[in-house]
């Protein structure tokens, strides 16, 4: 009869877990592509493995000084994941470190790195057909920092942090 519980209850725990979603059973993790880029690139970030309830935040922070580069709370999609693309305008060269923490403890859940290189090369001002952001009468662009496109359940929404010399 004992045998017949313990089999009965480890059938029920198989059972258990079939109808837990995916998302639940993954490992929390982050992909970053590419993983090094020229400042003013765009990197692509993915979260998979987590947790809605637990309110996730992204933190973006240079390694070598622990500087957040920007911080945002993702919305996760029914299968545990989210996408965004970060786009290194005003990055240091340098790498960085992408931390995933519940709110609640801001425990580091999951983690992955990037590298900025130098700036990107930018177009030679002619002065024909429009400006730059060094021309005369052109507005500054110095502190806009990173945009981010946040993609989950609800869809895309776009934000601007301050990064660089203009936080």
């Amino acid at each position: 009869m004992q045998r017949f519980r313990a089999l009965a209850a480890g059938f029920a725990f198989l059972l258990a877990l079939l109808a837990l979603p995916a998302a639940a059973l993954a490992a929390p993790a982050i992909t970053i592509t590419p993983q090094t880029g020229a400042a003013g690139m765009t990197f692509t970030i993915k979260g998979a493995g987590l947790d809605a309830k637990e309110r996730p935040v992204v933190i973006v922070e240079a390694t070598s000084d622990k500087s957040v580069a920007a911080y945002f709370q993702p919305e996760i999609g029914a299968d545990g994941g989210f996408t965004f693309e970060l786009e290194s305008r005003n990055f240091a060269p340098g790498q960085y470190r992408v931390v995933v923490a519940p709110v609640a403890t801001f425990n580091t859940i999951a983690e992955a790195t990037f590298t900025v290189t130098g700036a990107m090369p930018r177009m030679p001002n002619t002065g024909a057909g429009g400006g730059s952001a060094g021309a005369p009468g052109a507005p500054a662009l110095a502190g806009l920092g990173a945009v981010v496109a946040l993609t989950g359940a609800a869809g895309v929404a776009r934000r601007r942090w301050a990064t660089g010399a203009g936080r």
